[in-house]
């Protein structure tokens, strides 16, 4: 039997988790933001001078390389949306395992209350 414990449990646990992958979203977003700022000013302004290369490899490149930590900041940040998201479906699922428990029991409920004995 579910008890009202547990499905508050398990509510309370959704939102935890998908406010957490809000949060992590809107880091994700500003790091996004503040790495296309750091490519730019890099182009234009770079430590001696724009970046300058013979060719677009070259260019990206130098780019990559000057905006690593950057990078790769997003990308810790991308890792832990990512885990963050599962931890959202898994709550999600076991809610929904709840709700169906619930729906089952009273299901149960009914048949038994209509004479058709224990199910």
């Amino acid at each position: 039997m579910v008890l009202n414990k547990e499905l508050k449990e398990a509510f309370d646990k959704v939102i935890e988790t998908k406010r957490k992958v809000f949060e992590i979203g809107e880091e994700e977003l500003t790091a996004r933001g503040t790495l296309k700022f750091r490519e730019n000013e890099l182009l234009l302004l770079g430590k001696e001078g724009p970046i300058k290369g013979t060719n677009d490899k070259l260019r990206d490149a130098q780019l990559k390389e000057q905006t690593l930590s950057e990078r790769n900041h997003l990308e810790s940040l991308e890792k832990e949306k990512r885990e963050a998201q599962f931890d959202y479906e898994i709550a999600r699922l076991n809610l929904e395992c709840l709700q169906w428990q619930i729906r089952n029991e009273q299901a149960t409920a009914d048949l038994e209350a209509q004479g058709f004995g224990e199910i």
